[in-house]
């Protein structure tokens, strides 16, 4: 690593190594205790609500034969997809980790605002806190469903859940993280409209 610091000082700052550091390691804001919390504050929720959903899940039999087909064929897809895309930031959150470790300058390469990415400890956060919002959603509509509830309400739960994270990810406000939150959007845009680019 320090070789190639040596050839970008060399090459791309003319020998200015304080130049050249501005962009290699830029400055780092101070890590929020409070951060640190929540993610152990979610986590412990996320475990709890898992365990208690597989049990009331072994419990209820729902994933036997004789199961209840609706659920499986409706509402566990939509909450799968969700426990997936946080599983996939989850590891996105693991190579900013090791990337930050190994000192690689990921928002350099990735080009994104030195003072407005996402650091992983930010990832972790939004993994757990998502993460126990979808298991507890999960574990309240098994629940729901075990007892007896009508199937029509219960079947609207996890399209309520969709409409609220897309309520987030759509949010105007400068709360939840905002600058990531549209850099993501104009990503996907550009990922829908790639066939119409010339």
């Amino acid at each position: 690593m320090d070789d190639v610091e040596e050839l970008f000082v060399r090459h791309f700052a003319s020998g200015d190594k304080r130049k050249a550091m501005k962009y290699l390691k830029p400055n780092q804001k101070e890590e929020s205790h409070a951060t640190t919390f929540f993610i152990g504050l979610f986590t412990g929720g996320f475990v709890a609500l898992f365990i208690g959903y597989c049990i009331m899940a072994h419990i209820s039999g729902m994933y036997t034969h004789q199961s209840n087909k609706v659920y499986m064929s409706t509402s566990y897809p939509v909450l799968s997809m969700f426990s997936l895309f946080f599983l996939h930031l989850f590891l996105y959150g693991c190579n900013i980790f090791m990337w930050r470790k190994t000192r690689i300058n990921y928002a350099f390469i990735f080009e994104f605002a030195p003072t407005k990415e996402l650091k992983y400890r930010d990832v972790f956060l939004i993994c757990t806190t998502s993460m126990t919002i979808v298991v507890g959603v999960m574990f309240a509509h098994l629940t729901l469903i075990v007892k007896g509830y009508s199937s029509s309400t219960v079947q609207a739960i996890p399209g309520c859940l969709l409409l609220v994270f897309l309520l987030v990810l759509v949010c105007p406000f400068k709360i939840l993280y905002r600058s990531s939150r549209y850099h993501f959007l104009i990503a996907i845009r550009n990922i829908i409209l790639t066939p119409f680019y010339k």
